[in-house]
């Protein structure tokens, strides 16, 4: 599952940027269907707090989850 949704260059591989990347949009597309009051969520630039709702996941969800993600998919221990 991860491999295909997340290696967005097709190359193959998944790297960390990839990974945060593909929770973003995940993210926003729960938002769009459960929340469609909430404010799309952007990590790369936008350092102000989106509008929440319940069950919404934040920049700082998004890189925690990302660095578990990771690091169960990380096979040879490069990162």
């Amino acid at each position: 599952m991860i491999m295909t949704y997340c290696d967005m260059n097709g190359d193959g591989t998944v790297c960390a940027a990839e990974v945060h990347d593909c929770l973003v949009n995940c993210e926003n597309a729960w938002r769009e269907e459960n929340c469609p009051e909430a404010e799309y969520l952007y990590c790369n630039y936008n350092p102000f707090e989106c509008a929440e709702c319940e069950g919404a996941w934040s920049c700082e969800d998004i890189y925690n989850i990302s660095v578990e993600v990771i690091a169960y998919y990380d096979s040879n221990g490069d990162g």
